[in-house]
């Protein structure tokens, strides 16, 4: 078991790298970590948690030279925001993870988000394309996750023909 969470996080990593190297497969991408079930973060000591470890993620990301890193958006689900609303709150909850990231030469990839109890900001297409365009950034794209618009689309095509180039 890998124990990037650990004091040992450096070891860990670089015990991926020499199963990376003796294998001569490529890691095209990552899941960096995202609050829900698994995650807490009810108090301030959760969130210095889960705020350690998403630059540790990154980090790690980076040492293994993987290209994407996929970005979980916030869904403000429930707020009743506008989609400029959505944004603006997304950039500023997660603009110091993402410039982070891109200093490290890993790119970011928002994940198309599912239904779950309701919908959310980045659940359809075009708030996820609205999102991403609003980095201007070529280095940000976008993950879609079949098994999430499965819940939301009966037929996949034309959500990701309007996603087009922002597919990484």
């Amino acid at each position: 078991t890998l124990r990037l969470h650990t004091d040992d996080w450096k070891y860990e990593a670089e015990k991926i790298a020499l199963a990376v190297q003796e294998t001569g497969i490529q890691l095209a991408q990552c899941h960096l970590p995202f609050k829900g079930k698994k995650v807490k973060c009810h108090t301030p000591e959760d969130l210095e948690y889960y705020y350690e470890m998403m630059y540790r993620a990154i980090d790690v990301a980076s040492f293994l030279s993987i290209p994407w890193g996929v970005f979980h958006p916030e869904t403000l689900r429930g707020m009743n925001l506008t989609d400029d609303e959505c944004a603006k709150i997304n950039h500023e909850m997660n603009d110091k993870y993402i410039e982070y990231a891109l200093n490290k030469n890993l790119n970011i990839a928002y994940e198309n988000m599912t239904l779950g109890k309701c919908a959310g900001y980045c659940t359809y297409v075009e708030q996820l394309i609205h999102l991403i365009d609003s980095y201007n950034d070529s280095r940000i794209g976008a993950c879609w996750d079949t098994g999430h618009a499965n819940m939301v689309y009966d037929d996949q095509y034309e959500p990701l023909v309007k996603l087009g180039h922002r597919l990484h």
